[in-house]
């Protein structure tokens, strides 16, 4: 058996998913309405095709003003809490209480290799400290926020976890979070309504860089709304470098996009 879907007969085979998610020991599918009957035993095929997943949940989608998965366990253990592990740092997390994408592992990657001593940062919707922590390990200084108070109490463990404590944590909408702070890079992980916030980042960053995360159809028209603001809020863009991420649904993909400050 190469994957779970070798255990269906070829016409269900093809209706079957063929990518996931794994957060830990548990994975994370995207079931089609019309698979729902069968999705235990979607799960079991799962659990006896890759031995390391010890928990099977179905993703209902991100719901909510704490932009939380709403899941429900299919198969395995009856728990949705785990334990990740990604470029060098351990994440405790409750998947039903707190987003995490293990699609990111690079970009987060690529984001702390880019931080410099000196710099201090913010991150601006930390979640669990994916962002947060592997910054912290090389800025002089990391402030992270987050509305959602399971995440911030998971940021808080992983601090421990991680032995960083050079992180300034604060619980509540972004807009009021660390003021009188100056920052030299800022990271905006809220990617359905990042731009909305782009104000306040404007107003706290310093000649540096602006990670902005949005899933859409038209980066372009983004770029556009990213310089409208920019110009309202009085900053000089010296450029907007785009990335593309992965796929989001048939017409939408994620993307960061850098924005450069003079």
């Amino acid at each position: 058996m190469k994957t779970y879907r070798d255990i269906f007969p070829e016409d269900l085979r093809k209706k079957l998913p063929r990518a996931f998610d794994v957060v830990g020991d548990i994975c994370i599918i995207k079931l089609p309405e019309e698979l729902s009957p069968l999705r235990r035993d979607i799960g079991g095929a799962i659990l006896k095709a890759y031995k390391h997943i010890k928990v099977v949940c179905v993703d209902k989608g991100v719901k909510g003003e704490q932009r939380v998965r709403d899941v429900e366990v299919i198969a395995g253990e009856k728990r949705t809490e785990t334990e990740h592990r990604e470029n060098g740092c351990i994440y405790k997390l409750d998947i039903a209480q707190v987003y995490f994408s293990p699609r990111l592992s690079s970009e987060r990657a690529r984001i702390a290799s880019l931080v410099d001593k000196r710099e201090i940062v913010w991150d601006m919707f930390c979640g669990a400290g994916p962002f947060t922590i592997p910054i912290a390990k090389r800025a002089d200084r990391v402030c992270a926020s987050d509305i959602n108070e399971k995440a911030i109490e998971c940021l808080k463990e992983n601090m421990k976890r991680n032995r960083v404590s050079n992180i300034s944590v604060f619980c509540g909408n972004a807009r009021d979070a660390f003021e009188g702070y100056e920052f030299d890079r800022i990271v905006m992980n809220l990617p359905h309504s990042s731009t909305d916030f782009l104000d306040c980042a404007f107003d706290k960053c310093r000649k540096g860089i602006i990670h902005l995360y949005k899933i859409c159809n038209d980066p372009t028209a983004v770029s556009e709304i990213i310089a409208e603001k920019a110009n309202v809020a009085g900053k000089e863009i010296e450029g907007i470098e785009v990335k593309e991420l992965h796929g989001y649904s048939v017409t939408e993909k994620l993307f960061c996009f850098d924005i450069v400050l003079k």
